[in-house]
């Protein structure tokens, strides 16, 4: 018999038919429950952790990896796999390897991980509408353990599977990932006990919810405070309550059945799925069973049930809360206290959604880029003014290497909150872009597909400026998504304009946009904007324009870069003569020294 812990090697020789092209292909390694390093014909393709004979040699990690095969004019390929396990129960492979086409296999990550996203969608819409719902019915507690329920599995999806989680945080140790694998499982128990139990007083045992909830949370304690190898054993005592109480829960909903209760046959549907899937799934890890994973599945069909029936008990709660409110009024006589206490509940809600958008105003400053910053090679300054508390364009500038900077500056289609958003998720997507492409126009290529795929029912539209630029050699390269020629001032003498074109980012997929490539010498200025600065109005809807903006710019142009933004700005309120902007106003200028 071969135990969970310790040292071996799995060795696979594969002989591929000379038809099929080998160069091609690569392996994707699914849940691994060990440490490993995979070999294939001697050459290392992937590994997670660190492998050792001894536990203190050894390093556990859980990770999935597509690795491609290397190149080979033969057709016979040898695996060997080296693995070593002294934290799970279970070591070696928990699910199966998959060998095909590179593409097959990332597409089908791809697949998995939108499930995930899906999943956890869901979830956390449900969970937070829950909580929401509780804060404002404060009797309604089932809805806050229902929440915490939805939150819970829904990190608990994120952290198994395609391990998202880690990919999403590497900066987060695997250890403090690995706990909150078993405590988002250990905590989310509870909650969906107390939820029963709240949901059905008069059908659910108190005392049997206080046993399984005592006996669980000491499991959790057990999860905090011992290592993985030991830890990991407690879910043999999770395990087997889980199906005890879900099957004494059962016989007590049957009861009520009988007793022509319809909430407890939802809920008895859904905790037979939910036992079901949760039945297959410790098979399939005990290795006992070889299926597929059902729990997220069931988990999904589960909430979507139990959403049904807070819905429908939210519903029912706000007739009541209706009828009662009618009583009220034909009770109530007294019209100026009515009116009183409606104002200043009026007034509690606008200085509520007030202090709200000072707060997200307040978030939103933060996550642009400096205003200001300089060496002895240039200088750079920016001014930005939303046409409402929040705004919906977008700059951001930092150093890429030693003199060499990559600015960015983007509009997204529409004002205040919901552009606001947009810049947010702009925001999410560019920061792992401008570390992981060396091209502007690879950037951009980048947010395009994101924009295209993982936005795209929100239908988020924006037009964006990416460039690179070397303080010292004046060297700079761009590219461009539908944004407005920006301007290269050379010496302060005559206006360059730095085109280029590409279609807005988030309508179609299939967009090429290209590189550009310009110099800028000693006292030259470049000026990214934003198509504001183009499109305001003055009374009689006459628009400021490109020649009344570039003619602003070469007035005031000067060494002085913050003399030179507020002149330019004060140009635009003259014109406007004290009527309000229209439209988002960013400016960002750099001088070459």
């Amino acid at each position: 018999t071969i135990t969970a812990h310790g040292y071996g090697t799995y060795t696979l020789k594969i002989i591929f038919n000379e038809n099929i092209d080998t160069n091609s292909l690569g392996i994707s390694f699914k849940d691994f429950g060990s440490s490993y390093q995979a070999f294939v014909n001697g050459k290392l393709i992937a590994r997670n952790g660190k492998v050792g004979r001894t536990e203190q040699d050894s390093l556990f990690d859980m990770k999935t990896h597509i690795a491609k095969f290397p190149n080979t004019n033969d057709n016979e390929y040898l695996i060997e796999i080296e693995v070593s396990n002294y934290d799970n129960t279970n070591g070696g492979f928990w699910n199966r390897a998959y060998i095909g086409e590179l593409d097959k296999l990332y597409e089908q990550k791809f697949t998995n991980s939108s499930f995930i996203f899906f999943f956890n969608g869901i979830t956390a819409i449900i969970g937070i509408y829950s909580i929401l719902y509780f804060m404002y019915l404060k009797n309604f507690k089932s809805s806050l353990y229902f929440g915490c329920f939805s939150l819970l599995l829904g990190l608990r999806n994120l952290i198994t599977g395609e391990r998202i989680f880690s990919d999403l945080f590497p900066q987060i140790p695997f250890s403090i990932i690995y706990k909150l694998e078993y405590l988002s499982l250990f905590l989310a128990l509870p909650c969906f006990s107390k939820y029963l139990v709240n949901l059905f007083p008069n059908i659910i045992p108190k005392y049997l919810a206080n046993i399984f909830n005592s006996i669980i949370l000491f499991c959790a304690l057990l999860v905090i405070i011992l290592p993985s190898n030991l830890y990991a054993h407690t879910l043999k005592i999770v395990q087997p309550m889980i199906i005890i109480f879900g099957i004494i829960t059962s016989y007590h909903l049957i009861i009520q059945i009988k007793e022509k209760s319809k909430d407890a046959t939802i809920v008895f549907i859904s905790l037979i799925f939910l036992l079901t899937g949760t039945i297959n799934d410790i098979l399939f890890h005990e290795t006992i069973w070889k299926s597929v994973i059902l729990t997220p599945y069931t988990l999904i069909l589960f909430i979507f049930l139990h959403g049904m029936l807070l819905g429908k008990r939210f519903a029912s709660s706000f007739k009541k809360s209706k009828f009662l409110s009618e009583e009220l009024i034909k009770v109530n006589s007294n019209l100026e206290e009515k009116i009183r206490d409606r104002t200043k509940d009026l007034e509690s809600k606008i200085q509520s959604i007030s202090n709200d958008l000072n707060m997200a105003k307040n978030i939103q400053e933060r996550i642009l880029g400096v205003d200001t910053l300089s060496n002895e090679y240039f200088e750079f300054k920016a001014i930005y003014e939303p046409i409402e508390e929040l705004g919906g364009d977008f700059y951001d500038i930092f150093e890429i290497s030693n003199y060499n900077y990559r600015i960015m500056i983007a509009d997204a289609t529409g004002h205040g909150i919901q552009a606001a958003l947009v810049t947010m998720a702009i925001k999410s997507e560019y920061e792992y872009a401008k570390f992981h492409f060396e091209k502007p126009s690879e950037i951009i290529y980048f947010l395009n597909q994101q924009f295209c795929i993982k936005y795209k029912n929100l239908k988020m539209y924006f037009t964006c400026l990416v460039l690179d630029f070397n303080c010292i050699t004046g060297d700079i390269k761009f590219s461009s998504a539908g944004h407005p020629n920006q301007i290269l001032v050379r010496n302060n003498e005559r206006i360059e304009e730095l085109s280029s074109f590409g279609s807005i980012i988030g309508l179609t997929k299939n967009s090429v946009y290209d590189l550009f490539h310009n110099k800028i010498k000693k006292n030259d200025a470049i000026f990214l904007f934003t198509d504001g600065w183009i499109e305001q109005h003055n009374a009689i809807k006459e628009m400021y324009g490109e020649k009344r903006f570039y003619d602003s710019i070469l007035k005031h142009n000067s060494e002085d870069l913050n003399l030179t933004l507020i002149n330019i700005k004060h140009e635009i309120n003259t014109f406007l003569n004290k009527l309000l902007i229209q439209d988002d106003l960013a400016l960002l200028a750099i001088l070459k020294r």
